[in-house]
């Protein structure tokens, strides 16, 4: 007659992940030589620049390689159901309706076990195949589908950018800024959480 025991192992305090530069990049989809350009660039960045500003080029992708942020970013039309950009008259309210939709999709945290370990970026496809996802997945859809309305309703006039920081009190954040593409002629901007939909607007008057 045979006998099974099984052995349930814990340890307290935890195994610690080595300390891993927060300034290195992951090989696998940018060239090595591009890579090591930009962390230079990134290392001479921060030395300028006092105080705890944090400032980031790559985007770690599914398969856990860097990718440059930029590369995320491209007009993205929207779902004709949701803005129909192709009528004659155009759409007054698109921004709105783009903004509600994003923020409608499931909020979902990256899995992390230890608080070292890189965020995760989805391609705007992977992020509605998967149903969900976090600031950064949600901020860079919107930018996208913001982009495309503009670049259809008022060529040039705007941009969008992602800006990453921290809010209050939700912490670490993703937010779009809308801006007017020449700061020349009015340097006024959006600030849209892709979370909420909200619109903070910010005026230089």
């Amino acid at each position: 007659m045979s006998t099974y025991l099984n052995v349930s192992i814990s340890l307290d305090p935890y195994i610690e992940l080595p300390f891993e530069n927060s300034y290195s990049s992951y090989p696998g989809f940018e060239k090595t030589e591009l890579r090591s350009m930009i962390d230079k660039w990134l290392a001479n960045l921060r030395t300028k620049v006092k105080g705890k500003r944090g400032f980031t080029a790559f985007g770690e992708n599914l398969y856990g390689q860097s990718v440059l942020l930029c590369r995320y970013l491209r007009p993205l039309k929207p779902p004709k159901e949701l803005c129909d950009l192709d009528s004659v008259e155009p759409d007054r309210y698109a921004i709105e309706k783009c903004a509600r939709f994003v923020s409608m999709i499931p909020f979902v945290a990256d899995l992390k076990m230890f608080d070292n370990l890189p965020d995760m970026f989805s391609t705007c496809q992977e992020f509605l195949d998967l149903g969900g996802g976090d600031y950064e997945e949600h901020a860079i859809l919107l930018a996208n589908l913001f982009q495309y309305i503009d670049d259809k309703q008022a060529q040039g006039k705007y941009r969008s950018y992602l800006v990453f920081g921290y809010a209050m009190p939700e912490g670490r954040s993703v937010y779009v800024m809308r801006t007017f593409a020449d700061q020349q002629v009015r340097k006024d901007f959006e600030l849209w959480s892709p979370i909420t939909g909200e619109c903070f607007f910010f005026s230089e008057k």
